[in-house]
């Protein structure tokens, strides 16, 4: 599919190992109370990745399938920094999954519950997961 980009807007991609982004997710997890009381954040803004997101105007999250239960607790974890950490660290992010749900297991549902509320928006890419975000309570807008 190509998508045609409006003049003047630049695109940037950007890819992370899953440890550089373990560990800008550590790195970010100051950087909101500090952004908030207004404080400076110092050195964590030298970390490529902070730099990277806190210099956008926003992070698109189009992972594959997100808080889904029977992934395992790693791929749950991965789904929570790779969503969590841009926002963390003061960008606003959309998620834009090929799926999200089902959210049953008390662990995937605290893990969305974490995430997902913070997301500037979030696009549901078909009715399963839209019925997903419903149970979830989570109020995505129109669809």
């Amino acid at each position: 599919q190509t998508v045609d980009i409006p003049a003047g807007v630049r695109v940037r991609v950007t890819s992370a190992t899953p440890v550089s982004l373990l560990i800008a997710f550590l790195l970010a997890l100051p950087i909101r109370t500090l952004d908030r009381v207004g404080l400076p954040i110092g050195p964590l803004a030298a970390h490529p990745l902070i730099r990277r997101v806190r210099n956008v105007d926003v992070v698109v999250d189009l992972a594959g399938i997100s808080f889904a239960d029977g992934r395992g607790i790693a791929l749950l974890g991965y789904n929570v920094v790779m969503s969590l950490f841009p926002y963390l660290a003061g960008a606003k992010v959309v998620k834009g999954s090929q799926a999200i749900g089902p959210t049953n297991s008390p662990q995937t549902r605290a893990a969305a519950w974490a995430v997902l509320p913070r997301m500037a928006s979030i696009c549901a890419r078909g009715e399963v997961t839209r019925s997903h975000l419903d149970q979830l309570g989570l109020d995505i807008g129109g669809q």
